[in-house]
């Protein structure tokens, strides 16, 4: 029964405990589980920030093992075997994050040697509309999505039954000391006080490095030279190689939009596109020449910032 008011509050997270016994032993992979958009990133940078590691190709903003993920995902069992083998022998704590995770979970489940799973999960519809701003899909088919990924990870739960950490999105951020605690105290792992800190202080709503980073617009390039009458540059997809538009400004007013697709022989070389063509040139004549002390950006379509190099103002 409820001892008192306190004991009512709910803090958003639950423990499953498999085997009591073996949340004792001192080696663990945690395996950090949701739905896509679902806060993955949030837990993975806080168990980061508390030192533990979390793959040799792991960085923020999101924390993913690429190549450990790549192997999982192809079904190459052999080599996440050497990867969990190299890591294992490295390091008695280890985690992996991968959204994906949620469509092979039994197998998962069958070659960690000592997984442990943390379970996070966020309102549906918000999943589905930082898919709809990220990824520029549909809201109702991310919903039906995100509801279909949900089912896989109850429906390991209920079958295997793990030994789990369970955080709602919301309380923990909410309350991000008692998430950060409780996380410690599920993995069985002593910090410093600053890295229980950094791992607080890590866990913020719309981290900008996250947004921008996680979004299918993200785009790259350079404004290059400027003339009375042409400016030229490159600009391409960071998630993709097909060539994009991109928005000439003059004075902060559009005035040309162009596709980005001709040939450029130092981007080919510098690895920088695997065709190089990612060229852009805008002809500016008659009445639409450049003057002296106009500004001049450049912006991919769809992107919320300029290339590099701009603002430029031309000389004249």
């Amino acid at each position: 029964m409820p001892k008192n008011i306190e004991s009512l509050i709910n803090t958003g997270i639950h423990f499953s405990i498999a085997d009591k016994a073996g949340t004792q032993d001192p080696r663990k992979n945690i395996v950090v589980c949701g739905v896509a958009r679902s806060g993955t990133s949030l837990v993975a940078g806080a168990l980061f920030k508390l030192g533990v590691f979390m793959g040799n190709t792991a960085n923020p903003p999101v924390y993913e093992d690429v190549t450990f993920s790549r192997a999982m995902e192809e079904d190459d069992v052999d080599a996440a075997r050497r990867i969990i083998a190299d890591y294992d022998d490295k390091y008695p704590i280890w985690g992996w994050k991968r959204p994906s995770s949620v469509n092979f979970l039994d197998v998962v489940d069958g070659i960690f040697p000592n997984p442990v799973y943390v379970f996070i999960f966020k309102d549906i519809f918000s999943i589905a509309k930082r898919n709809r701003i990220s990824m520029h899909s549909d809201l109702i088919s991310n919903m039906r999505n995100a509801y279909r990924q949900l089912g896989k990870i109850l429906n390991f739960i209920e079958k295997r039954n793990p030994t789990a950490m369970m955080v709602s999105y919301e309380k923990a951020l909410m309350n991000r000391q008692h998430f950060v605690q409780s996380m410690c105290d599920f993995i069985g792992r002593q910090v410093s006080e600053d890295q229980f800190k950094a791992a607080v202080n890590f866990i913020r709503p719309n981290p900008a490095d996250y947004l921008d980073l996680s979004r299918i617009t993200k785009a790259r390039g350079v404004l290059g030279k400027i003339t009375e009458t042409s400016v030229a540059g490159w600009a391409r997809a960071v998630y993709n190689e097909v060539p994009i538009k991109v928005e000439l400004y003059v004075n902060d007013r559009q005035v040309a939009v162009t596709s980005a697709d001709i040939f450029r022989k130092d981007i080919l070389e510098k690895g920088i596109h695997p065709t190089g063509h990612v060229g852009f040139l805008f002809t500016r004549e008659d009445d639409h020449k450049l003057k002296k002390g106009d500004v001049v950006r450049v912006r991919a379509e769809n992107e919320i910032n300029d290339l590099n190099n701009c603002p430029q103002v031309f000389e004249g």
